[in-house]
């Protein structure tokens, strides 16, 4: 995953923002995403 990717997903966790973009950052699976399934779980509540 992307250093600028998983900054993305830390700086959403901190800030409490449940969207999280991540066109065209070239991923191929969501499980090489640490924190955003957590993030999505968190939003859904």
């Amino acid at each position: 995953m992307s250093k600028s990717l998983k900054k993305i997903v830390e700086e959403s966790r901190e800030k409490n923002i449940p969207e999280v973009d991540m066109c065209d950052r070239g991923i191929s699976n969501l499980l090489d995403i640490p924190g955003l399934c957590e993030r999505l779980v968190t939003s859904s509540r």
